[in-house]
């Protein structure tokens, strides 16, 4: 099983190419849903200092040791300013280290300090909180928010991140978003997270239609508003694979691309390797150069084709660059067996796997090398499945990926069948790989690897 949900990080660089001028009596800056600005952007450096008699211009030095310098005069000059240690804040937390990082908490504290209504000041604390992992700190600082400012659209959003996101309450971060898109109906973000979040809750949790439905309506929603968003197209078109609607997947990947000529191919690959269309998943795969995986992609559209000398050198190829994956392991050792050939060659190491703590695959490798009878494999795939779930869930996000038991039965299937196909007993393999496809999810490499597999014995009858 691949990672399937793949983050889009397109990251922004910030440019400072006016005067910023630090006003010791402009009104509050309003924070954003992703206040601060960006913070895991890269802000851009330049190498020409200010000129004395321009100091307000900020040219980012690579060191960016001065660039707080306009703030610290501010604040030297009015100590009591509320506002002048929240503008230093705001560029303390772009810089990401752990030491600006901490001086904008304990600026945004001031800030609280001298002004204790200050709603902005309690959001963009409860952000940094939340980025340190204090996610008690950052719900008190976003429930004062929702006390000050009842009518934050914006404490919303970020009170729905931190349940989605670092506590894993999908339904509550849906929630908040639903509640921030009452206030604020014409903000494209808000309808593109919470996209995310419903087809992370179908992903995790019960694999509904209707989730990943709604996901795609909030998505079209994003786009609808801001049509130039290559995210929203593109995890939408995700959306849609795994609801088996390829064709517009293709579409939306297509689009992707065009607004962002960076956009990986591989998910789109993916999309074409499902859809049926081999050659085009390959044609991507081999132009992504980016592709952690691509290599190992490309080994299992070459397995699906039948072309197993192929998928064998770019499995390897996969070992040599430490790319492969645990499952694609098992993937090349049996396709060596398929062709009579070493199963050990260089970098193959079944025996890591099978003494590794990853309950599921370590199951599966003692089936395969024959540590585990066919019967006690399967009735061990649901116990180790749920261990290895149990294991990942608080990391599954809908930004990253989830993991459900009808993957793991596909699995299983799949490898019992590849297993009787070894042993020359063609029938008893077919209904193992059809047990596979029953699954719900079409987006899965052992259910495209069992596809391939159950029409080739298909077209030998």
């Amino acid at each position: 099983m691949k990672i399937r949900v793949k983050v889009l990080l397109l990251l922004g660089v910030i440019e400072v190419s006016s005067p910023l001028i630090v006003a010791d009596d402009r009104p509050p800056i309003a924070a954003s849903a992703q206040t601060p600005v960006a913070a895991a952007a890269p802000v851009s450096a330049q190498t020409t200092p200010p000129t004395s008699d321009d100091e307000n211009v900020i040219t980012l030095m690579p060191d960016y040791s001065w660039i707080f310098v306009p703030y610290d005069r501010a604040i030297e000059r009015n100590p009591k300013n509320a506002q002048a240690y929240i503008d230093r804040a705001r560029v303390e937390s772009i810089q990401g280290d752990q030491r600006n990082t901490d001086r904008a908490l304990a600026d945004y504290s001031q800030a609280i300090a001298l002004k204790p209504d200050f709603a902005d000041a309690y959001l963009a604390r409860g952000w940094v909180k939340r980025q340190k992992h204090d996610y008690k700190g950052a719900k008190a600082d976003f429930d004062k928010v929702f006390e000050l400012s009842p009518k934050s659209a914006d404490a919303y959003a970020q009170h729905g991140d931190l349940l989605g996101m670092a506590i894993g309450d999908f339904d509550g971060a849906i929630a908040d978003y639903s509640q921030a898109i009452v206030l604020d109906p014409n903000q494209a973000k808000f309808y593109y997270e919470r996209g995310h979040f419903e087809s992370g809750k179908a992903d995790v949790s019960t694999c509904e239609k209707a989730d990943f439905e709604a996901a795609i309506a909030d998505f079209s929603k994003a786009i609808q508003l801001n049509p130039s968003d290559s995210s929203a197209y593109f995890f939408r078109g995700l959306t849609y694979c795994y609801l088996g609607h390829f064709d517009r997947a293709i579409a939306d990947y297509d689009n992707a691309v065009k607004l962002h000529p960076s956009c990986p191919l591989d998910e789109r690959g993916l999309a074409k390797f499902a859809k049926g269309d081999l050659d085009g998943a390959i044609a991507d795969f081999s132009k992504e150069k980016n592709c952690f995986l691509c290599d190992v992609y490309r080994a299992d559209v070459e397995q699906a084709k039948g072309n197993f000398e192929a998928a064998i050198n770019d499995y390897v190829k996969s070992i040599q660059s430490s790319r492969i994956q645990p499952m694609d392991q098992c993937h090349l050792f049996l396709t060596l067996r398929r062709l009579h050939l070493d199963v050990s060659p260089a970098g193959l190491n079944m025996a890591t796997i099978r003494n590794g703590k990853d309950p599921w695959f370590k199951t599966v490798v003692l089936y395969l090398t024959g540590a585990l009878t066919e019967a006690e494999f399967l009735t061990q795939v649901e116990p180790s499945a749920k261990m290895r779930i149990a294991e990942w869930r608080p990391r599954s996000t809908p930004h990253g990926f989830a993991l459900h038991m009808e993957d793991f039965k596909c699995q299983g299937f799949y490898y019992v069948g590849m297993m009787h196909l070894l042993a020359n007993d063609p029938e008893t393999a077919e209904q193992f790989f059809k047990k596979c496809l029953a699954a719900p999810l079409p987006f899965d490499t052992e259910s495209l690897l069992a596809r391939a597999e159950l029409a080739r014995l298909q077209a030998k009858n």
